[in-house]
C-alpha cells in the first residue's frame, strides 16, 4: 500500500509556535523560502511524527541533530507540542498519525484508521510500521540526500 501525505498540522514543534496546518493537495510540493522560515521544521515534523525519538539526537547519523530540541522554546507553555499527519492510500482513505511531546506520556503516539479505530503507544508503533513499511534509515537516506542535492544548487 502506498501513502501520500495530504495534510500536516503542527504546533510547538521546532520552528512552529502557533498551530499551523499545511495541505498537500497537489502531485508535487516544493518548500521554498528564506532561512529560518520553516522548511526544515516542516520536514522534521513529518519525520518526528512518523519515527519519534529515533529521529532525535546524535544516534541519527546527522550532525545537526546533536543537541536538537523538539519543543519550541519560545512557545506559550500552556500549549501542547504535537504533530498530526493525514496519510491517504490509493483509494483515498485517510489515516491519521499524531504524536505529542513529551513522548513518555500515554497516548504520545496515536494511529487512527479510516473507520475511526485508534491505536495508542506500543500498539500504534506496530500499526504505523505495518502501514508505512519504511525504516527510519530509509526515510533519512531518501529525504536528506535529496535535500543536500537540492541545497548544492
Amino acid at each position: 500500500m502506498m501513502f501520500t501525505i495530504s495534510s500536516l498540522k503542527v504546533q510547538g514543534f521546532r520552528g512552529y509556535t502557533d498551530c499551523q496546518e499545511l495541505v498537500f493537495d497537489k502531485d508535487a510540493v516544493f518548500l521554498l523560502g528564506d532561512n529560518h522560515k520553516g522548511k526544515s521544521s516542516t520536514l522534521n515534523a513529518i519525520e518526528w511524527c512518523l519515527f519519534g525519538n529515533e529521529s532525535v539526537g546524535g544516534t541519527t547519523g546527522l550532525r545537526e541533530r546533536i543537541g536538537w530540541e523538539v519543543q519550541n522554546r519560545n512557545m506559550d507553555t500552556s500549549k501542547e507540542t504535537f504533530v498530526e499527519l493525514t496519510l491517504k492510500d490509493e483509494q483515498g482513505s485517510a489515516f491519521k498519525v499524531s504524536r505529542k511531546y513529551p513522548t513518555n506520556k500515554k497516548g504520545a503516539l496515536i494511529v487512527t484508521y479510516p473507520d475511526g479505530e485508534s491505536f495508542a503507544d506500543n500498539e500504534a508503533v506496530i500499526k504505523l510500521s505495518s502501514l508505512i513499511k519504511l525504516s527510519y534509515r530509509d526515510f533519512v537516506t531518501t529525504v536528506y540526500q535529496r535535500q543536500e542535492a537540492i541545497r548544492s544548487f
